[in-house]
């Protein structure tokens, strides 16, 4: 298995660009608003956008009639985040 395009889920989408930027040399070459792909491969995704994915997942895991312990074991999350996603 090759490990390709790491994502990093970042609180201030600029202020990251900005950092990868001045202290690595690494430019954007992919820009999607929320999500951005830097050269190297690394991405960075908004914990917004990042959250709200993930609570998507969660409740079409559920909907598929999972129980709460098997989509938590699906998604690698702990059981109360899937409970979270729930309310």
């Amino acid at each position: 298995m090759d490990f390709k395009h790491p994502l990093l889920v970042v609180e201030d989408l600029d202020r990251a660009k900005q950092f990868y930027w001045e202290v690595l040399g690494l430019q954007v070459i992919l820009d999607f608003g929320a999500n951005v792909t830097l050269t190297g491969g690394i991405c960075l995704q908004t914990r917004e956008t990042w959250e709200t994915f993930l609570e998507a997942v969660c409740r079409r895991f559920w909907e598929s009639e999972m129980s709460v312990a098997e989509t938590a074991v699906r998604m690698d999350v702990p059981e109360h985040f899937v409970r979270s996603c729930m309310q």
